[in-house]
């Protein structure tokens, strides 16, 4: 696919409880949530990502660029969701009581992200489980850069740039401000 496909999605990182084995909280995070979270309206698509124990950033510190993640908020994976409208988007919180409820069931803490109307871009025909190695990269805007620039960067140069050189199963998203 060269034209990317716009989206309305959400990414959620997520920090595992430290009460529970790690494989225990994988396996009933891809099970019994993962079905509470499937029966609501309106989801498309509902990806889990689980990252390693160990290997949390593979590129060099350097002096202006963050590249590795805080000792005080380790992440343990992330979810990927993809609503069919920024309408549907705004609705599901309101079937979302039973997902809230169980998530204490398995997470310590759990952020919640969203695109705007169409703000993501899938490169890719979507999720594809033959892709063996994935490497999420979370991009923060810097102060002073407007939301429009920082937007047409991800979409319009990293996006085709990282679509160029193979990436496989990619997707660019544009999150809306947190505050």
């Amino acid at each position: 696919m060269s034209t990317p496909v716009p989206t309305t999605s959400a990414l959620y990182p997520v920090r595992l409880r430290e009460d529970l084995a790690r494989d225990v909280a994988y396996a009933y995070w891809a099970g019994p949530h993962a079905e509470i979270v499937k029966r609501l309206p309106h989801v498309m698509e509902y990806n889990q990502y689980h990252f390693s124990a160990t290997d949390h950033g593979y590129w060099p510190a350097t002096p202006t660029v963050g590249t590795t993640v805080p000792s005080s908020w380790p992440l343990d994976g992330l979810t990927e969701v993809r609503m069919s409208s920024m309408a549907a988007g705004l609705r599901i919180p309101l079937h979302m009581r039973e997902v809230f409820l169980d998530e204490q069931n398995v997470f310590e803490h759990v952020l919640g992200h969203q695109t705007g109307p169409r703000g993501g871009r899938w490169w890719t025909t979507g999720h594809d489980d033959t892709v063996g190695h994935r490497t999420i990269l979370l991009v923060r805007r810097r102060r002073g850069v407007s939301g429009r620039t920082f937007r047409a960067f991800v979409h319009t140069r990293l996006g085709p740039a990282l679509h160029a050189a193979g990436a496989r199963d990619l997707r660019t998203y544009a999150l809306l401000p947190s505050r």
